[in-house]
């Protein structure tokens, strides 16, 4: 591995560097990686991308360092298999959340709507915490639509907000109330992976969604009188929105089809990598 750095290095394109460098980030079979990378240099960079994202899309690179970081943790602990999973299980959930916040706030600042995604993701995730809701199969999934969706909030209430200027308080309200029925109705929303299976837990968690669904309606109201900016509240309102839909039939459907289309995306780049090697 060390004989390929300076023959990497030596090439002029920064985006050889870049490839390289998030390799060995990844940390996931980077020898076969570089072998793969030192065929191509003179072919075709093109394929360079290609099979980069490939390589992100078809190996979860949080679900493999979650495993990682789960062994060694019951390796140093001495834990039982039952706490090695439950141990793996929070650990994919913490980066899994965390690649999904990087992705967001990259491509929001990326669209220049960062404050209003930021509001909408924070609204969204209050209740998200205890209401849950529609899932994705892969963590890197979930945080490529979330890359989608939480920019594309941000983003609707600048296009927005010139159109209901005074209508803030209306919007927030209304938004709320919707929130409040359909988390009612139909929070919590378990995870197939980690059910809910207490029926007090499970009476627990509907209490605390309705009353984080009204923290946040009442926060947003507050924000009225403190900001100027007409476009961070709405974005919040959306975002709160947003939290109730993904408790629903139709969020359900979208998401697998999402996770279809975004697994199909993976298989092709794969046979394009693997055809133009």
């Amino acid at each position: 591995m060390a004989g390929e750095i300076p023959r990497l290095f030596s090439h002029q394109d920064p985006r050889i560097w870049g490839l390289y460098l998030l390799s060995v980030i990844l940390r996931h079979e980077t020898t076969a990686f570089l072998s793969n990378l030192q065929r191509n240099l003179g072919i075709d960079e093109e394929i360079l991308g290609i099979s980069m994202l490939w390589h992100i899309m078809e190996v979860d690179v949080t679900v493999e360092s979650a495993h990682r970081l789960a062994r060694y943790l019951a390796k140093e602990l001495s834990l039982d298999e039952e706490k090695t999973d439950v141990l793996r299980f929070g650990a994919e959930s913490v980066l899994s959340t965390l690649l999904a916040a990087l992705a967001v706030v990259i491509t929001a600042w990326l669209l220049g709507c960062l404050p209003e995604t930021l509001v909408a993701l924070g609204a969204y995730a209050v209740v998200r915490n205890f209401a849950g809701g529609a899932h994705c199969s892969t963590p890197w999934r979930c945080s490529a639509s979330s890359a989608l969706i939480f920019p594309a909030l941000g983003k609707s209430a600048v296009v927005l907000s010139p159109h209901m200027p005074g209508s803030e308080l209306y919007f927030v309200l209304v938004a709320g109330a919707v929130t409040l029925c359909l988390t009612a109705k139909l929070a919590p929303v378990d995870n197939p992976v980690n059910p809910i299976r207490d029926p007090e837990r499970r009476l627990r968690l509907k209490r605390y969604s309705i009353l984080a669904v009204l923290s946040v309606s009442v926060v947003l109201v507050g924000l009225l009188q403190v900001f100027s900016s007409p476009t961070l509240v709405p974005a919040g309102a959306l975002g709160l929105v947003c939290s109730a839909f993904v408790l629903t039939r139709p969020a359900h459907l979208l998401t697998d089809a999402l996770d279809r289309v975004m697994r199909y995306g993976a298989a092709v780049l794969g046979g394009v990598a693997k055809e133009r090697g």
